[in-house]
């Protein structure tokens, strides 16, 4: 048996300690193998004794160890020293220790049910409706992570981490190609930056110092482009493509406001269309499945392998927007539809992904199009003489940056250069 070292921890020499909140930007699913709670799905997620959903820092360690390690890969370095240090190898016990993330008790949570086919016999047959249970967005948790004897490099490793989880370009929980997992880094505190503090016994005694975050991640990053063999050819997704240079490709992160151009509605299983967090949506898998079938008509220069590189978010209501101006309700005050002329936000990630693809997908979104069957675009289903007269959106781009190894936090805000391309 291999022996694991435990030279870090020969004796207690100081640690690091990080707080921040995580935002859910979409809905997260980190699923488990029984149902611990309340849930009828036969696709459960995790929750904890009282049957709220967390984040297991087994899987917050595991996200921010993969996002490292593609950085670290676009500079040309694999297997590293320096995250074998922090997150633990065979040979050697992590430093870091990622506590798990609850939830803020204040805010009001639900759980929702995305639809998956699944179950056809036949290749190519929709099979049946299975419910996917996930949380909805607006859901923030509170995040402790230490690093015990840890040194500079090994935080600004972490916040580089971070960095990649803030900037959308890495996800929590499974189910990522539809946007499952996206969140935003928050301070502890309303409007407050990242919490990091030191201490170090040798020198300092049990006093705690407070940490210049931006510092300490630049510190790290200019480490790293020192460390850097070589620019990585980025094949596949282990590395970011595109990273030395300044043009709207590679790993792109965009946002869009989409307005609704008619009534839109998705129909549940019991629901007039489906709701997160009480109110109305638009499931990335619905913008997806319209980009599948723009794409498997031979729109773009490079086929079927871009697809699974394009991880679509899904479409939610500004905070607070949900009014009677926004949605119609029925006569039950069950929200039925989001109504014509409002606007929704979503996110897009182009993940290694050409110039080209990028902006004829852009380009196509940014058309009037009615992104849903023609079936579900109709107000009875039924009636195969009705022309669809619901779910006709309009997407705009609001905002596009890029994994670029040059830039100080490593993005690259190219939302002229694409709107331009577009237009």
């Amino acid at each position: 048996m291999r022996s694991v070292s435990n030279d870090y921890f020969s004796k207690f020499e100081g640690k690091y300690v990080l707080n921040c909140n995580l935002l859910t930007l979409e809905p997260m699913r980190i699923g488990c193998s029984e149902p611990t709670g309340d849930t009828l799905s036969g696709l459960p997620i995790i929750v904890d004794n009282e049957g709220k959903p967390f984040i297991p820092g087994t899987s917050l360690k595991g996200v921010l160890r993969s996002a490292l390690e593609r950085v670290y890969a676009t500079f040309g370095i694999v297997n590293s020293e320096d995250i074998n240090a922090l997150f633990g190898s065979p040979e050697n016990k992590g430093k870091i220790v990622a506590h798990d993330a609850y939830l803020d008790s204040s805010i009001a949570f639900n759980t929702i049910e995305d639809k998956l086919h699944f179950g056809a016999a036949t290749l190519g047959v929709r099979g049946n409706l299975i419910p996917l249970e996930a949380i909805g967005a607006g859901i923030l948790f509170y995040v402790t992570i230490e690093i015990i004897n840890g040194n500079e490099t090994d935080a600004g490793n972490l916040l580089i981490a971070l960095g990649e989880l803030d900037s959308l370009r890495a996800g929590i929980g499974s189910w990522r190609s539809r946007g499952y997992g996206l969140v935003q880094v928050q301070g502890p505190m309303p409007d407050s930056p990242i919490l990091l503090k030191h201490v170090d016994i040798e020198n300092a005694g049990f006093v705690w110092s407070d940490v210049d975050v931006e510092s300490t991640k630049e510190k790290a990053a200019d480490k790293l482009r020192k460390l850097s063999h070589k620019p990585a050819s980025a094949e596949g997704l282990e590395a970011y493509s595109h990273a030395y240079d300044e043009s709207p490709s590679g790993t792109v992160a965009c946002k869009f406001e989409i307005e609704l151009l008619n009534d839109f509605h998705v129909r549940g299983d019991d629901e007039a269309t489906v709701l997160s967090t009480d109110d109305p949506y638009i499931p990335g898998s619905v913008i997806k499945g319209f980009l599948r079938r723009i794409v498997g008509i031979g729109k773009f220069t490079t086929p079927w392998e871009s697809r699974s590189n394009i991880i679509v978010g899904s479409a939610t209501l500004n905070s607070g927007a949900q009014s009677k101006s926004v949605v119609e309700k029925d006569d039950s005050d069950n929200i039925v539809a989001i109504k014509k002329g409002a606007v929704l936000e979503g996110h897009i990630i182009f993940d290694n992904m050409g110039k080209e693809d990028i902006i004829n997908v852009i380009r196509t979104l940014s058309k009037e199009n009615i992104i849903t069957g023609k079936t579900s675009a109709k107000s009875n289903p039924a009636d195969k003489s009705e022309v669809p007269r619901f779910n006709k959106v309009k997407f705009r781009l609001s905002e596009a940056t890029k994994f670029c190894a040059d830039e100080e936090d490593f993005n690259l805000n190219i939302t002229s250069q694409l709107k331009k391309a577009v237009d």
